[in-house]
């Protein structure tokens, strides 16, 4: 393939796993990892000088967990490049 069908290919599928995620689903390539929607809990802030609280919503955010062999690999070339 040439360079810019590899780059529309994986734009492409990275615009397809953002989307998904978006709409609630989750993405799952065996061996690599999961990417769910998640929800950060709102929480209240203090401005910096203390005499105001501010709320912060809760907002979904994505999340990434990587599949057990990917973090195996990742030791490996770790411990390789450390020898």
């Amino acid at each position: 393939m040439s360079r810019p069908e590899v780059v529309a290919v994986v734009d492409g599928f990275l615009a397809l796993v953002m989307d998904t995620v978006a709409t609630g689903e989750r993405v799952e390539l065996r061996r690599f990892g999961v990417w769910k929607p998640t929800i950060r809990k709102g929480r209240t802030l203090k401005t910096p000088d203390g005499q105001h609280d501010v709320q912060i919503p809760d907002r979904p955010r994505p999340a990434f967990i990587p599949a057990a062999e990917f973090c195996t690999r990742m030791e490996e070339k770790h411990r390789e490049i450390a020898e």
